[in-house]
């Protein structure tokens, strides 16, 4: 949490992991309790979620693939 708060990591990917498992809800609000910001997590439908894949000029193949990723992940 001391990468985040630092603020010298904007643009990476940064993989966070402790000693519990948290939900992704839960993983959210201590990522905004940690930066001192608000943040909320928004459940985005599966079929929202292809189509803007498809609007940000992803292949159709690719947005159906990635959607069953993702439905699969939070499952």
């Amino acid at each position: 949490m001391r990468a985040l708060a630092s603020g010298g990591r904007a643009g990476e990917t940064l993989t966070l992991t402790g000693p519990e498992l948290l939900s992704m809800p839960d993983m959210v609000r201590v990522v905004g309790q940690v930066l001192g910001r608000g943040l909320e997590m928004v459940d985005v439908p599966l079929d929202v979620y292809r189509e803007r894949l498809l609007a940000a000029g992803v292949a159709l193949v690719t947005a159906r693939r990635e959607a069953r990723t993702r439905d699969r992940l939070i499952a």
